[in-house]
């Protein structure tokens, strides 16, 4: 480091110069220059820069004038000015002198035998003999013998008192008289000197700099003494006759006596009145003289003693005047002094509290005060009595001393307002001295000011900024307006603290802190504002006060307490002193405004620590409280190795002095085993206790330490922990479950049974015993202290009441074995009862909200006080330990300073921080500095994994997820199907629960809607299926819902799914599964079996099982009566049988008790009516919950269970996507399977072209498909070789022709050569008139001719017969058939005569046999009406197809049914010998092609 000095005339500046970094200097005459000198610079500013050989290059203009290397020098001269630069080393040699031992100091550079000799050679200002300084009434004076000197930057002319302080340039040292007896030397270059060196004391309140603490103050009372003047005695007149009034009575008698001696001589007797006379002239006029000098002296006596009187008087009164004047000057000391003593850090600095009686009390100049003793004059009565001048003497005195002369005159600020007029400019000098007076006496603790300018003024007032006084309390924002922006930002929230103060209950009561001063010297600024209702106003219990400054005393409110008047730049007086018009003159004190920011910069610098609070630090970090930079000398293997548990658990939490380390001992034999901690929001609570768990995992093996949290609403107290093998468990009811205490406290009673059975096995009854049976080998399994710790157990109290009581309980019970329980709240008012007071024996009080709570756990008010976070009491017992301590922060950066920028980039204004957003503290690393709990946990973990310690399970699993997927958890045993996850923690499990296929039976799931109970249905027939093929397994599914279970429809183990309104086809299955029943009961009965596993265990032939599912079987009890009996039945025989039956419903009371009874599985899921709940479980120890999936799964106990999702997915609809996905990879894989058949349905619409592709129908000849039978949807046929006739009957547009057309189509297809038709009113038929095998029969004459040919060709076949029955040939005889096909029976008849009607009959009577076959269709009333042969002869056909409801006809005899459907098109019964079968004809659209 180098120092650059710049020489020119009157002045000279200097500058650190590093090359490292100095990049540039500047020289000139403009104040935005490094260097501001007067001097011409012609062609502009002198650059400074540094070159790369460690050269200085100086530049004037363009030009390169000089380069500058160390203890080199430049001179520059311009018109007559020089202007001299030099470098140097800094300083080579520094050193403190001794000097008041002599009067005189000697500087030389020619007399070696001077105090202090420095050679010519080099040098920064060029000296030529010396000087000296010489000690004169106690003050240092420089000589300087025009000698080239520099005091305080400026050339020195004359001979100068030094003051502390000044600073002395000569040859190429400084020196600096830096206290009276002491001088600072510092010199570019070596020099001798003779004095002695000594080291510069440093006060106690540098040493610890920048903490600053009040120390004891020095009050020296005024003068109260009562001085008592007496008057002179008064002067005795008695005897001050004159020598006249003495001798003229006997010289008148001499004179008589003459006068009758001479009239009348009388001898003897004249004689000796003469004698006589003469006696007494003589006598009186000697008496006279002696009295007259008697009288002198005694007036010479009376003034020599009263005068000495009153000098004894007047020394005592000068004595009590000094005392005064000194007490005064010393506590209101002037601005320029304070300016010092704040630069030796004097332990005055904010002496003033606002307990001491010159709070807020101001020096506004030096006057007369009133003597603060009494003189009284003890006057007599002064009407009586003549003024003497002893008399004038004693009450001049009297007038002298009853004032004080040259005495700091004072205002007082916390009376209220004050008021300053005069001249602006005075009345602002003076205002920057009364700001600085309260500055230094005045805590920012306790005062803050507030100050409203004109925004001109900015630059007269920002020394003042750096005041700590001006930071409003809790913001960044100065205490500066002095424009809109500034007042609108601020004055509002400091008006909302004061009007705050103004509804306080508690106002008048104490002291509102921080005291606001508002000092105001612009009132237009705020004249709109409300908060001059408050500065205008008279508010004296508020915590504010006021100076108004202004030109006139008419700018001023009323309500000015105070009102100073500056007359000129050194005079001013008091108008008004409290509220009272008084006239009292004061000079001002000298003042100026150097060092004023040095002044403020130095307080803002203090950190002004309140309290008991000098031994103890603010903070402390975890690693610091174990003396440990970095993490590696903390030494966990050597703790763990070394720390018993049974003979202590004493870890330290913090500290109660800079080295005193405070410990928390929770063994039962000191501190513990069980306590509680308070402290409100940010208190440090949470700090506390992690600094605690972390401070017992440094120190304890896992297996002899080991926590349990209780974090009831997951705050993420554990979540640094979560990984450390100390850390058993969290118990948090984040999920909100009803069931959390129920859980906690089983899970923890399960760990204290374990552990009792523990104790038994080894036969010990303590922890201690068993940790040491652990150690020696002789027992298995380690058992460590167990810490359950509870953060913010007034919320659990409040909800889960019986919680809190039972687990004070079980830690009571836990106390030997290991366990211990600490209870935090923010909150204790109201919180801890006397159970919980009686178990706790520490107790530690941070922070917290009132006395109330400091009372309600340390029975005393004294943690209410506390302001710092982190800091505490802590209590044992009954106050056995009790101690202040500040704990340790764990979530201190670890190694801070190795890493850079601040997380945020703000600018400073006065208004506070505004953040830049944009801006990026992290430009070359994005590395971010670790906590220390962080890194200390990793380093345990680490630790652990070294040691290859085992973590040991859990007393408490967390509750059950609400989403569990089924491929979780595979199961290989048959028979087996994994459903859910059971929760036991009252055995510290959870585990799968099977499904036990063939054993649980019936499975009946309840729960309201929304819960799961379709998913429950579709994860367990998903879970059957893929371990089951369709050879194995059937499914009937009825979807009585809302269709969730539709994508089971695909599977190909679904023999069918019904819907509500496929009544049909829900009867057809019924009828199926009855028949299945019987089928198989008739099967156990041949294998002497009484169960479906027995059976398939036997046979070689296995029996499918079959599961019925009912979804949402409350629609069957409500709008299905008959097919709940069915279905109650089916439960009850199916079971053993093999089929089974699975319910859904939203309510208990939809499952009749007999059918409730036979369902072995009964799946709960949550009910919103919670008391069906218990009519199927019963008691139960755990509650359902409103979570989807969540459920009890009773059997013969419940299990509180989470079920499996049938698929895995985000949401419902992911799970749907990914269960049809599943089912296609089923229906593939088990593509070759057989699989079950379907209720067999006819379909919507039959087509005689599409009916005759079905490979069951009978393709012979004469046999006639007819159509579907409905029951059981096979082929129905008419065999015209058995029933040679057939009647279709039914009402018009029913299908009459349809029926015929049917017949037709396949007896041509067979081959049918011969056929007569006769068609009705529409000729449906005319498309077969053209068939050359079809005679198409319109007139009488047609049906003539039909007949005659077709009686021939029967006559020949009957002559055939016969011959054949003759030789026993009949059986080989067929004939083709000849049929008579008549459409419209009436309008047949009409053609007939009784003629023809007779050969008819007779056809039909004779020839049936040998081929003839009469089709007639008609309706009812056509056959039922006629009596005629052939009528009469119809009637007699036993087969017809009916296409009307069995009571609408009257010519067949068939069995009632009362509930018979109507017969749609397209549907009829099939009669055959009075047996009808309800079927389903085929529509005949096809037209057949005539072939030419």
């Amino acid at each position: 480091m180098n120092m650059l000095w710049v020489v020119s005339g009157q002045t000279y500046q200097q500058l650190p110069v590093d090359f490292k970094t100095f990049r540039q200097a500047t020289v000139g005459n403009t104040q935005h220059q490094t260097f501001t000198f007067s001097y011409p610079f012609e062609k502009g500013q002198m650059t400074l820069s540094s070159e790369k050989n460690g050269r200085l290059l100086i530049s004037y203009g363009e030009e390169r004038i000089a380069e500058l290397s160390v203890s080199e020098s430049f001179v520059w001269r311009e018109q007559g000015h020089a202007l001299t630069f030099v470098l140097t080393e800094t300083a080579v040699k520094e050193a403190v002198y001794y000097i008041d031992y002599g009067s005189e100091v000697s500087f030389s550079t020619s007399d070696e035998a001077a105090d202090v000799y420095q050679q010519k050679e080099k040098c920064v200002v060029e000296p030529k003999e010396g000087f000296y300084l010489s000690k004169i009434n106690g003050k240092w004076k420089v000589f300087y013998n025009q000698e080239p000197l520099y005091l305080n930057g400026h050339r020195l002319e004359e001979n100068t008192n030094l003051q502390p302080g000044d600073l002395i340039l000569w040859s190429s040292m400084t020196i600096q008289l830096i206290e009276k007896d002491l001088l600072k030397i510092q010199s570019c270059y070596d020099y001798a000197s003779k004095l002695p060196a000594t080291a510069q004391p440093i006060s106690e309140m540098k040493k610890k700099y920048p903490v600053y603490r009040r120390t004891p103050r020095m009050i020296y009372d005024l003068p109260n003494d009562k001085v008592s003047l007496s008057f002179p005695s008064q002067d005795n007149d008695e005897n001050n006759r004159s020598l006249w009034l003495t001798i003229l009575p006997p010289l008148v008698m001499l004179l008589v006596m003459g006068t009758v001696s001479i009239i009348q001589p009388r001898g003897i007797f004249i004689i000796i009145s003469v004698m006589m006379f003469t006696t007494t002239l003589i006598v009186s006029t000697v008496q006279y003289f002696k009295d007259k000098k008697q009288r002198k002296k005694r007036q010479e006596r009376r003034r020599r003693i009263y005068t000495k009187y009153l000098e004894n008087k007047r020394e005592e009164l000068q004595e009590l005047v000094s005392v005064q004047r000194d007490v005064l000057s010393y506590h209101f000391p002037t601005f320029e002094r304070m300016k010092y003593l704040t630069e030796q850090i004097s332990d005055r600095i904010w002496e003033r509290t606002v307990e001491s009686s010159d709070f807020l009390q101001v020096r506004l100049g030096t006057g007369t005060v009133p003597g603060s003793y009494q003189i009284s004059l003890n006057s007599g009565d002064m009407a009586n009595r003549e003024i003497d001048d002893l008399l004038e003497q004693s009450q001049h005195m009297e007038k002298v001393y009853r004032e004080v002369k040259n005495a700091p005159v004072t205002a007082h600020l916390g009376l209220g307002s004050i008021g300053l007029v005069g001249k602006m400019k005075t009345v602002k000098n003076e205002l920057h001295q009364l700001v600085g007076q309260l500055a230094f006496s005045h805590s920012y603790h306790d005062v803050r000011f507030v100050f409203i300018f004109d925004e001109e003024e900015y630059k007269e007032w920002e020394w003042m900024k750096w005041l700590p006084h001006f930071q409003l309390p809790h913001s960044f924002a100065k205490g500066f307006i002095y424009n809109e922006q500034t007042r609108d930002q601020l004055l509002s929230s400091i008006y909302e603290m004061l009007r705050e103060r103004d509804l306080d209950e508690a106002k008048g009561e104490g002291v509102f802190l921080p005291h606001f001063v508002f000092i105001i010297t612009n009132q237009q600024l705020i004249a709109d504002h409300v908060i001059l209702e408050y500065l205008e106003g008279y508010h004296p219990h508020l915590g504010f006060s006021a100076i108004f400054a202004a030109e006139t005393k008419e700018s001023l409110t009323e309500h000015v307490h105070t009102l100073v008047r500056y007359i000129n730049e050194s005079e001013g007086d008091i108008l008004i002193q409290k509220q009272k018009a008084v006239n009292i003159p004061f000079q001002l004190d000298k003042h100026t405004l150097d060092y004023n920011e040095r002044f403020a910069r130095m307080l803002r610098t203090l950190d002004h620590q309140v309290g008991m609070t000098n031994s103890i630090p603010n903070s402390v970090s975890f690693l610091e409280l174990f003396k440990a930079r970095e993490i590696g000398e903390l030494d966990i293997v050597q703790r763990w190795q070394s720390n018993e548990s049974a003979k202590s658990l004493a870890v330290p939490i913090g500290l109660k002095g800079k080295e005193d380390i405070v410990e928390l001992n929770l063994h039962e034999k000191a501190h513990g085993p069980h306590g509680l901690l308070a402290g409100t929001t940010g208190s440090g609570k949470s700090e506390f206790l992690q600094t605690y768990i972390l401070s017992l995992a440094v120190n304890f093996h896992p297996h002899e330490v080991a926590f349990l949290l209780i974090d009831y609403k997951g705050g993420g107290m554990a979540q640094p922990f979560k990984n450390m093998p100390h850390l058993l468990g969290t118990i948090t009811n984040i999920e909100g479950s009803k069931n959390f205490s129920t859980r906690a406290l089983a899970s923890i009673k399960s760990e204290l049974k374990r552990r009792q059975r523990l104790f038994d096995r080894y036969e010990v009854n303590h922890i201690n015993d068993y940790t040491d049976l652990y150690k020696q080998g002789m027992a298995e399994e380690p058992l460590p202290h167990l810490f359950l710790i509870s953060d913010e157990f007034a919320e659990l109290k409040s909800e889960e009441p019986e919680f809190i009581r039972e687990l004070v309980s079980a830690a009571r019970i836990g106390r030997s074995l290991g366990v211990h329980l600490i209870l935090a709240t923010q909150k204790p008012g109201g919180v801890i009862d006397d159970q919980i007071w009686s178990n706790a024996r520490f107790k530690v009080a941070l922070k917290v909200q009132d006395a109330a709570d400091s009372k309600e756990i340390l029975k005393n008010a004294d943690a209410a006080s506390i302001t710092v976070t982190g800091r505490g009491y802590l209590q044992v017992g009954n106050n056995e330990v009790y101690e202040l301590f500040q704990s340790a922060w764990s979530g201190a950066p670890y190694m801070e300073d190795t890493y850079g920028a601040e997380d945020e980039v703000a600018i400073v204004t006065d208004l506070g921080l505004i953040p830049l957003s944009d801006v990026s503290t992290q430009q070359t690393s994005s590395k971010q500095a670790e906590a220390e709990i962080d890194v200390v946990v990793q380093k345990i973990e680490k630790t652990q994994q070294e040691l290859a310690i085992k973590k040991l399970n859990s007393p408490w699993l967390p509750p059950l997820k609400e989403r569990l997927l089924r491929s979780e958890y595979t199961e290989k045993r048959d028979g087996v199907f994994p459903i859910g996850l059971i929760d036991e923690p009252e055995k510290q499990s959870q585990t799968v629960y099977n499904y036990q296929l063939m054993d649980d039976g019936n499975i009946g799931i309840f729960g309201s809607s929304g819960y799961g109970k379709s998913f429950t249905v579709m994860m367990l027939l998903l879970n059957l299926a893929e371990r089951k093929s369709p050879e194995q397994l059937h499914y009937y599914i009825f979807d009585f819902g809302n269709g969730t279970l539709l994508p089971l429809r695909q599977l190909p183990h679904t023999a069918d799914y019904f819907l509500m309104d496929q009544m049909r086809k829900i009867e057809k299955f019924m009828t199926i599964i009855k028949q299945e029943i019987a089928r198989r009961k008739q099967l156990f009965q041949q294998r002497e079996v009484s169960n479906i596993k027995m059976y398939n265990a036997l046979s070689s032939e296995e029996l499918p099982l079959i599961f019925i599912t009912i979804d949402n079987f409350d629609l069957v009890k409500e709008e299905m009566q008959d097919l709940e009996m069915q279905f109650t039945q089916l439960v009850r025989d199916g079971q053993s049988l093999g089929i089974y039956m699975i319910f859904t419903a939203t309510r208990v009371n939809s499952i009749r008790q007999s059918l409730m009874n036979n369902l072995k599985t009964k799946v709960v899921h949550y009910l919103m009516d919670h008391s069906e709940a218990y009519s199927i479980l019963g008691r139960t120890p755990y509650a359902l919950e409103s979570i989807p999936g969540r459920a009890i799964i009773k059997t013969d106990q419940p299990y509180f269970a989470q079920l499996f999702l049938p698929a895995e997915g985000k949401d419902d609809f992911e799970i749907f996507d990914a269960v049809k996905l599943h089912i296609q990879r089923l229906k593939n894989q088990y593509a070759d399977a057989i699989v079950p058949e379907p209720v067999p349905m006819l379909s919507s619409k039959l087509v005689l072209a599409e009916f005759m592709t079905d490979r069951r129908v009978i393709r012979e000849k004469g046999v006639i498909p007819l159509g579907l039978d409905e029951e059981f949807v096979r082929p129905v046929h008419m065999n015209f070789t058995k029933n040679k006739h057939c009647i279709v009957m039914g009402q018009t547009q029913k299908g009459k022709t349809n029926v015929v057309k049917v017949i037709l189509q396949t007896a041509l297809e067979q081959g049918v050569k011969q056929i007569g038709l006769f068609d009705s009113v529409d000729r449906g038929l005319s498309s077969y008139a053209a068939e050359e095998q079809v005679v198409y029969m319109e007139t009488k004459e047609q049906i003539i001719d039909w007949l005659d040919l077709t009686e021939e060709r029967l006559q020949r076949r009957e002559i055939k017969y016969l011959e054949a029955v003759q030789e026993g040939t009949v059986h080989s005889l067929s004939f083709a058939p000849i049929m008579l096909v008549v459409d419209g029976f009436v309008r047949f008849q009409q053609n007939l005569d009784s003629v023809l009607q007779d050969r008819i009959t007779k056809l039909m009577k004779n020839y049936s046999h040998l081929g003839f076959n009469l089709i007639v269709a008609g309706n009812n009333n056509e056959f039922s009406k006629g009596f005629d042969a052939l009528t009469t002869e119809v009637k007699q056909i036993s087969q017809a197809v009916l296409l009307m409801k069995k009571t609408e006809q009257s010519l067949f005899t068939l069995p009632y049914d009362r509930k018979e459907a109507d017969v749609n098109p397209g549907f009829g019964y099939y009669i055959k010998s009075g047996k009808e079968t309800r079927i389903q004809i085929p529509l005949c659209v096809s037209e057949r092609k005539i072939l030419t």
